[in-house]
């Protein structure tokens, strides 16, 4: 499979004004054909946009259509099983990551596709791994 993996750092600079940038706002405008990303997804999103709620950065509920949006246009993987969960453990280790953007990396190399992210440490990851990144910082 080819596509585009997308973290959760790349849907919140689409969907949370206060959080957009150039690239971002570029990326969300020509969306790849196949955006993939794994099953945690969903929580790690909203668990980023609470905090913005929270912090008076973002208005309780502005995001969620826009994020309705983009959600239907992703390919969700399955939880992952025993040997991938050992995959994202080994990577999250090896490139010095926390176990839910190992997860994100491991999707990307397992699909074989590029990775979309605002976090400095998952691309730079991602590149050692002979990964495609796109730069939404």
């Amino acid at each position: 499979m080819t596509g585009v993996v997308v973290d959760a750092s790349a849907v919140v600079a689409i969907v949370a004004a206060t959080q957009a940038t150039a690239a971002a706002t570029a990326f969300a405008s020509a969306p790849p054909a196949s955006l993939l990303a794994p099953a945690h997804f969903g929580l790690e999103v909203r668990h980023a946009l609470v905090r913005l709620e929270r912090r008076n950065l973002l208005a309780i509920g502005s995001a969620d259509a826009d994020l309705l949006a983009i959600e239907s246009l992703i390919v969700f993987a399955p939880p992952p099983d025993n040997l991938t969960l050992f995959e994202i453990l080994r990577l999250a280790r090896t490139e010095a990551l926390g176990v839910y953007d190992a997860a994100y990396l491991e999707l990307c190399l397992r699909s074989q596709a590029a990775l979309a992210s605002r976090d400095s440490a998952l691309l730079a990851a991602a590149q050692r791994q002979g990964a495609e990144t796109h730069d939404l910082r």
